[in-house]
């Protein structure tokens, strides 16, 4: 395993993580418009 690896993991984990997050509130906010 390369050092840093599962720093950078986080990250992109944490990336996706806020993605879904802001998918998922605006297709709310559209469903409640």
């Amino acid at each position: 395993m390369l050092r840093g690896t599962d720093e950078w993991t986080e990250v992109l984990v944490k990336e996706k993580a806020s993605n879904f997050v802001t998918t998922l509130l605006t297709s709310f906010t559209y469903e409640k418009v």
